[in-house]
């Protein structure tokens, strides 16, 4: 394990830098996703719930909007890219 954790976390820490239009999309899908965890879990916790929950449920839920709307948004992007990427490799 010692050896591999180093490993782990410097692609993990490049995985989070990457600026192309696939690692944000990556990186946003994974956010809704993470989001989307969180607030079924809070939501399974209804018959529990204080005045904190509500907030956190609250946040949840925006975070996974705004995080599920710039996914698609950068997957619109990405259409056309792959489309080249393909026609280029179809001439090669």
């Amino acid at each position: 394990m010692i050896k591999i954790g180093p490993k782990v976390l410097r692609n993990i820490e490049r995985y989070s830098r990457k600026n192309t239009v696939f690692g944000q999309y990556k990186r946003y899908k994974f956010g809704a996703k993470i989001s989307a965890v969180m607030t079924g879990i809070e939501v399974a916790r209804f018959s529990s719930w204080g005045i904190p929950d509500i907030g956190l449920t609250s946040l949840f839920c925006s975070a996974m909007m705004h995080n599920g709307h710039k996914a698609i948004e950068l997957y619109k992007k990405l259409g056309p890219i792959k489309q080249r990427a393909k026609s280029i490799y179809k001439y090669k």
